[in-house]
């Protein structure tokens, strides 16, 4: 949940996880299957020790683990980025791998930022979110969400239209702004040796598209607690 003054908006990219996402198990099973591989001697002596509950606590929590460090990268990745636009010193343990990327693009684009981890609000449809950047690229004003991870997926449009579509900025002084116009929508892909600069559609489709999971969002968290009524007996 964001907040603004006295009231709650839903987060975008927890909208979001209304939205299947046929992948994950797949995911989660070679989480799992990966531990396996790596630390099989640790295994087999837990299994030989008799403390199996212990372990399949171990490997039911594989790919929450892997999750939560692939979030923790992330978030440095954003920081040192924020930092970068910012003028402020970076992290050295991200400086050698991927903001040597964001330079890369930096060189390539010649971006002007304009706006850099603003927090947007869209109080008709009552969602937030906090957007990476927005820069002008050769006369065009980009929306552009910056990932870290292994893979750009489809999804990500829906995110960046919600951040394009927002009503307006939140600042720290309390004062709402207006977003800039956005023409185009797009993902900046940092990885350790490369990087990708990848448009994504953010019209009206798409954002509907969000507006779609808004509502089966909604529906779980507002709907759903009161749909089904006491068990009626005879």
């Amino acid at each position: 949940m964001y907040t603004w003054g006295d009231e709650s908006f839903f987060s975008v990219t927890t909208i979001l996880n209304a939205l299947n996402k046929p992948a994950l198990p797949r995911w989660a099973a070679n989480s799992v299957a990966e531990y396996v591989f790596d630390q099989w001697p640790f295994i087999v002596d837990m299994m030989h020790s008799d403390r199996k509950d212990e372990l399949m606590g171990i490997l039911k929590g594989a790919p929450w683990r892997v999750k939560e460090k692939a979030a923790n990268l992330g978030t440095m990745v954003h920081e040192a980025v924020e930092a970068y636009v910012m003028g402020a010193r970076l992290p050295d343990e991200i400086t050698d791998k991927h903001i040597i990327q964001f330079e890369r693009w930096l060189d390539a684009f010649k971006p002007h930022f304009l706006e850099s981890e603003c927090t947007i609000f869209n109080r008709r449809f009552n969602y937030a979110g906090t957007l990476d950047i927005v820069a002008e690229i050769d006369g065009n004003i980009w929306c552009i969400d910056v990932k870290s991870g292994k893979g750009v997926y489809p999804e990500y449009a829906m995110q960046v239209a919600a951040y394009a579509h927002g009503e307006f900025i939140g600042r720290q002084d309390g004062n709402e702004e207006g977003l800039p116009t956005v023409t185009k929508g797009g993902i900046l892909h940092l990885r350790p040796q490369s990087y990708k600069f990848i448009p994504c559609d953010i019209s009206d489709p798409v954002f509907k598209s969000f507006l779609h999971c808004r509502e089966l969002f909604r529906f779980t968290e507002e709907i759903a607690p009161h749909v089904l009524y006491g068990e009626v007996r005879r």
